[in-house]
């Protein structure tokens, strides 16, 4: 049990078994050890998580597309920019490389890759801005902290983005005129 270590501190502890010889020599016992090889292993301790996360959603700009679905009928669709603004504190103590974002639920293949997380961010950064496919969802996002290349728990927070958006409209197409 090693105690005193500090959350994503890395260590490196070297191992050793040895094994005891009991021997006479000149009619005297004599106790030899005899030591392995050492085995040295590295590992981080498990780093704590950000210490606050809050988070909100910006809805930008708005689009309508506008798609033929028969010879009389279009149906619009309603495209909006949706931006979640993230931010965090660092862990109250120990070490950290960075941080991991994502978020829940997520579209798996977005017509943008962008939007596939998880995110990263380096030990520095405590915001983000994210672009978001989806304007009528309630998200939970996951941030955790990173030491070399270990996770912490994720702190969480749930954020409602932008209006609900209707089905498809119909509209009626109109005769030219001449």
């Amino acid at each position: 049990i090693v105690s005193g270590l500090s959350p994503g501190q890395s260590n490196e502890f070297e191992v050793s078994s040895f094994c005891v010889l009991n021997e006479e020599k000149r009619g005297q016992p004599v106790e030899y050890k005899l030591w392995s090889m050492p085995a040295v292993m590295k590992q981080a301790t498990l780093p704590a998580p950000p210490a606050t996360v809050t988070a909100s959603c910006t809805v930008g700009a708005s689009s309508v597309d506008m798609n033929k679905e028969s010879n009389r009928y279009f149906k619009a669709s309603l495209n909006q920019e949706i931006i979640m603004n993230l931010d965090w504190e660092v862990p109250s103590s120990g070490h950290w490389d960075g941080f991991v974002v994502s978020y829940s639920p997520f579209i798996t293949s977005p017509e943008n890759p962008d939007y596939i997380p998880p995110f990263t961010f380096g030990a520095g950064v405590t915001s983000a801005r994210i672009n978001l496919p989806r304007t009528d969802q309630k998200y939970t996002v996951y941030i955790r902290s990173v030491a070399d290349n270990i996770q912490s728990e994720a702190e969480q927070v749930k954020v409602v983005c932008g209006e609900p958006v209707s089905t498809g409209k119909m509209c009626l197409a109109k005769a030219p005129k001449a």
